[in-house]
């Protein structure tokens, strides 16, 4: 059964006779914006959309109501939001169900293939944003426009790895990890992590100038773009040096993403990945455990990356955290190891 979704959107027309959305409404905290707004296509968002702040427009504008899929009013004013007090409902927090998407109430925001730009601080104060999903015709990202999304680690665009995109302007803008999926036709082509970073000034005396000094192996794996498309031999290459600095829970994602999604994956990278979760498989098999990963935990297992003493450590873990379906996956998993075992030692004294 497909969800109900129902949602007030207040926009206006710019000079390229397009839309340019100003504030979004529902019911859910996730947004899915549609391509068109009262015929015309979506093709940015404006400055402030998705902030906890109370700016609204002040010269002409639009509030539009969209109920599964479809437009039930389209109401202009011409003097702004602010000035008609019949319609001053639109500026409540709550109003009949719907609340403004914005804040900490946001979760995931979905932009149509439509939109190809967004003004600045877009998510600002975005406290609960998890996730966003673009498409392959966003251009540009406006300044400061993740500005304390400090939860928000999943990006989508619906585009192949082969493809320009805006990921990278994105990623300028976070130091924080990321996971980033890049779906093509077909599904997820490749599933790249990028860790966090730190960045420190160093005043140097007596001539007032300063240094700067980056931490982290994140700020690296950001610069592995040509031309807006990303470049994943490079990002393999960088495995070496964060294996010095970045901790196994950061490498674990890595090297399970890349190993996950091979696109452009050689054959001694590969092995560089296998090699490292293989020499660190108990640590973290108990780390996908406690994080309750269990697709992870499947993958690890069917590729034969954990050892017998891993699954072990993860099954305690898991008994641990009453996490039943875990302990029970790993269980299969360890007595068909035995069992493959047996077999091999019976067939090997025949």
């Amino acid at each position: 059964m497909v969800a109900q979704e129902t949602y007030t959107f207040i926009w206006e027309k710019t000079r390229q006779n397009s839309a340019r959305l100003l504030r979004a409404y529902g019911q859910t905290p996730e947004v899915r914006l549609p391509e068109q707004i009262a015929g015309l296509p979506l093709e940015e968002i404006g400055s402030y959309c998705f902030a906890e702040t109370e700016r609204l427009p002040e010269g002409e504008c639009c509030v539009t109501k969209r109920e599964n899929g479809q437009e039930s009013f389209t109401k202009s004013f011409s003097d702004g939001l602010q000035q008609d007090a019949m319609d001053t409902r639109y500026l409540s927090k709550e109003e009949h169900g719907m609340r403004i998407l914005c804040g900490s109430y946001l979760e995931k925001v979905v932009f149509p293939d439509t939109v190809r730009t967004t003004g600045s601080l877009v998510f600002y104060n975005c406290t609960g944003l998890l996730e966003l999903q673009i498409g392959s015709g966003l251009e540009s990202i406006g300044s400061d426009a993740f500005m304390n999304c400090k939860d928000f680690h999943s990006l989508s665009v619906r585009c192949g790895i082969g493809a320009r995109s805006a990921v990278r302007q994105i990623l300028a803008q976070i130091s924080h990890d990321m996971e980033v999926e890049f779906w093509g036709e077909n599904g997820v082509e490749a599933k790249v992590f990028f860790p966090e970073y730190y960045e420190s000034y160093d005043e140097i005396a007596p001539a007032h100038l300063f240094g700067r000094n980056i931490e982290g192996e994140g700020f690296r794996a950001r610069q592995c773009f040509k031309e807006g498309r990303v470049d994943l031999p490079a990002y393999d290459k960088i495995f070496a040096q964060a294996c010095v600095d970045e901790s196994e829970r950061t490498l674990g994602q890595m090297a399970e993403n890349r190993l996950r999604y091979p696109a452009e994956l050689s054959a001694a990278k590969r092995e560089q990945y296998e090699n490292y979760i293989r020499s660190h498989d108990g640590k973290i098999a108990v780390l996908r455990a406690k994080e309750k990963d269990l697709d992870s935990l499947q993958f690890l297992c069917s590729q034969n990356l954990l050892s017998g003493g891993a699954v072990t450590e993860a099954i305690l873990a898991c008994t641990r955290m009453e996490w039943a379906e875990g302990a029970a996956s790993l269980m299969q998993y360890k007595n068909e190891m035995a069992k493959e075992q047996k077999n091999r030692y019976e067939f090997d004294e025949f």
